[in-house]
């Protein structure tokens, strides 16, 4: 099968990416936007016609399609600004691929609920975003349903891991406690963290399978984002007590509104494929075993040499 990710230097594209290149049966082409990398397409999302040729060259049955402005407070203050790819870049690459017959895999949050349930989401809870975020994520929900044809919509949560760019929670908690800075994380608000490698091998998992529609995939075990911060420090033999545990309501007014529980039951992507992802912090176990390998690798592609997993 051949794949073609759109936006595979992000966290999620490049965990695909990775998988895909030592997964049997599949072919991958990749693609990039701000990082120069052997062996990516430059692509800006948002040239309409850039993305027809690459489809007409490539000619995939599947894109899978991670890229996205993924910055919540920003998408927050600039709601036109990122909707052209978050929304209107993604819908037309969606009825392009569509048209050439390939699913098209869409990547959600558990921001488009208000965290408000108390107990795990299902795909079919009422989605009610407090966010730009998470009206941009439901708005192309809805679209890719009302459109019709072969799609896949994966919500998932609070995605981790070893990072070209590191951006995610994790690596900006190792980072400050590596350099003795203090970190606040609230004590109140759960989610289900997710481990980018094993979110990109259900997400193969499922288009395999031919999933139609929406699922949840995110990690099985529901954390704090204290005791997720808690559980790297620990994990990366680095210094708990610059973590200091406030509340939810601490942050409140600071930005963009965020659900304060928003774990998600992924249930029925368990079932298809037959297990759950990894639990938060056997996945940061796996992080720390792969911290050496993904260095080199990371430092090889950066420098032009490429990589391989």
């Amino acid at each position: 099968m051949r794949a073609l990710i759109v936006g595979a230097t992000g966290l999620l594209g490049h965990a695909l990416y990775r998988h895909l290149l030592v997964r049997p049966g599949w072919e991958a082409v990749v693609t990039t936007y701000d990082i120069v990398a052997p062996g990516f397409e430059k692509l800006d999302a948002m040239d309409a016609s850039a993305v027809e040729s690459l489809l007409d060259r490539v000619r995939p049955e599947a894109v899978i399609f991670p890229a996205s402005n993924p910055f919540v407070d920003f998408c927050e203050q600039h709601p036109e600004e990122t909707r052209r790819l978050n929304v209107d870049a993604t819908l037309r690459t969606a009825e392009a691929a569509q048209k050439r017959g390939a699913r098209f895999v869409f990547f959600s949050t558990d921001y488009v609920f208000d965290g408000k349930k108390g107990s795990p989401y299902r795909e079919e809870d009422e989605p009610l975003p407090l966010s730009e975020y998470g009206r941009q994520k439901l708005e192309v929900e809805r679209a890719l349903a009302a459109a019709g044809g072969r799609w896949t919509v994966v919500r998932t949560a609070a995605i981790f891991g070893w990072e070209l760019q590191p951006k995610n929670f994790i690596l900006q908690v190792l980072a400050r406690l590596r350099s003795g800075q203090k970190l606040k994380a609230a004590s109140d608000l759960d989610y289900t963290p997710t481990y980018a490698p094993s979110l990109a091998e259900g997400v193969v998992g499922l288009v395999e399978k031919d999933a139609q529609g929406v699922f949840h995939l995110a990690g099985p075990e529901t954390v704090s984002r204290a005791e997720f911060a808690r559980a790297a420090a620990a994990v990366f033999g680095l210094d708990a007590s610059h973590i200091e545990e406030v509340p939810f309501a601490a942050f409140a007014g600071q930005g963009a509104g965020r659900p304060q529980h928003s774990a998600l039951d992924s249930g029925k992507a368990e079932r298809l494929l037959g297990r759950p992802l990894l639990g938060a912090r056997a996945a940061l176990k796996a992080m720390k075993a792969a911290a050496q390998e993904w260095e080199d690798y990371s430092g090889k592609l950066l420098s032009g040499q490429g990589g391989r997993p």
